[in-house]
């Protein structure tokens, strides 16, 4: 018997929702996260061709 089998209905319901609006901010959340690991990526690599000189 799992967590989710004690639950009161109005518990269940409320998971329910928390859960549904993760998905969703989770599917909002991943292109954010794959433009900033571009943009990350490419300062990584600007960084390697311009060192500054001493």
């Amino acid at each position: 018997m799992g967590w989710r089998d004690r639950l009161t209905d109005d518990e269940a319901g409320e998971v329910a929702d928390i859960e549904a609006r993760l998905m969703v901010l989770d599917a909002m959340a991943k292109p954010l996260k794959d433009r900033l690991k571009k943009i990350r990526d490419n300062a990584s690599r600007r960084e390697s061709y311009h060192k500054p000189r001493d």
